[in-house]
């Protein structure tokens, strides 16, 4: 755990979690569908909360992504940041983050986090596509593609290095939908790069769900949501200690200043 203690853990949870009641005011307002996400979920339903090692949330938006982000951009408020392209170059994601502007932590297993400009703790904000089966590899590859094109524009990726990804892409994409069966190629499917592909029956229609004693939607079916990531049958038990990574090994945590 380096050098991150027990009560900055609990710090850092208090923190995201603030940050996390930010967004979804602003969402709820708008009366914008979202939903929890990912260990979102997991937390939620094993814990009533955080993963206790997890050091983040969550959160998948559905339609007009963009148009969503202007609106956290306008209506968050001030101690908050949305992290993106457009803010800083070297983030190459294609989704953005909602980050506090008053913490910092120094990444391990994402070293890339620690060049971005804002490093405070977050709330993922994932675009979901709505698309069919036989579309998903195109999807998938095309998001790969960009993300090396953003790479070469911001300077972290050679022109050399850039063509070489890009073939692998290719080839990658080409092998992936050779393999794919399509029996119902027209059936609608909600897809996030390539940890989530699921019906949209088992996200619709959202329900509610507690997360450290906040209110947040969630999916409908969160069983058939979790086996439609990467999680198996058994996302109920507690991993072994030894994979139990926090992902960082500092963190600061600073008052909210409405000054700054």
């Amino acid at each position: 755990m380096g050098t991150i203690t027990y009560d900055i853990v609990d710090q850092a949870h208090t923190r995201i979690l603030k940050v996390a009641v930010a967004i979804r005011d602003v969402l709820e307002k708008h009366q914008i569908p979202y939903s929890i996400f990912f260990g979102s979920v997991i937390g939620s339903v094993r814990h009533k909360g955080f993963v206790p090692w997890d050091l983040d949330m969550d959160f998948g938006i559905f339609e007009d992504y963009d148009h969503v982000v202007k609106i956290l951009k306008e209506e968050l408020p001030s101690w908050l940041v949305v992290l993106d392209h457009s803010v800083d170059p070297n983030y190459c994601a294609s989704w953005a983050k909602i980050a506090d502007r008053f913490s910092e932590f120094h990444a391990t297993t994402f070293g890339g986090d620690n060049d971005y400009k804002y490093r405070g703790l977050h709330v993922d904000l994932y675009n979901i596509k709505k698309t069919t089966y036989n579309k998903v590899c195109e999807y998938r590859k095309q998001e790969a593609l960009d993300y090396y094109t953003r790479k070469l524009q911001a300077g972290t990726m050679s022109d050399t290095d850039y063509e070489t990804q890009c073939e692998k892409v290719e080839n990658k994409y080409i092998k992936e939908k050779s393999e794919r069966s399509e029996a119902n190629p027209d059936k609608p499917v909600l897809a996030f790069l390539k940890f989530f592909e699921g019906e949209p029956d088992c996200i619709f229609p959202l329900k509610k769900y507690i997360f450290e004693g906040e209110q947040f939607l969630g999916p409908n079916d969160h069983d058939k949501y979790l086996k439609s990531c990467y999680y198996k049958d058994d996302y109920m038990e507690l991993p072994p200690y030894e994979k139990r990574d926090m992902k960082m090994d500092e963190i600061i945590i600073k008052p909210i200043s409405l000054d700054e």
